[in-house]
């Protein structure tokens, strides 16, 4: 179960990481998302428990899976604001049948 802020940390790391393609840290998270660094990494902790992050090394941030990904794009990913090609190039990416 993924709670709200979760939910919001997930969106937030995969956000940074589509565009930096770098690991992200719990302090590049801190200032938009309302919790302590402490708070965010347990929370970073979780996810990767149930395996929508993971971690490149050991010391890194973490990045999305490919299951992270295709926890967003069910959940979090605004289809009505997407043109029908590009939903079908995201569905068509994961092999899912999300309709």
């Amino acid at each position: 179960m993924v709670t709200e802020r979760q939910q919001d940390i997930l969106n937030l790391i995969i956000d940074i990481f589509t565009k930096t393609h770098e690991p992200v840290g719990s302090k590049a998270l801190q200032e938009s998302i309302n919790s302590s660094s402490a708070t965010i990494r347990n929370d970073m902790a979780e996810l990767e428990k149930q395996g929508l992050l993971e971690k490149a090394h050991t010391s890194s941030g973490r990045m999305p899976s490919v299951a992270g990904f295709q926890y967003y794009v069910k959940h979090s990913l605004d289809f009505h604001r997407l043109a029908e090609n590009e939903v079908y190039e995201i569905v068509k990416a994961f092999d899912q049948e999300f309709f």
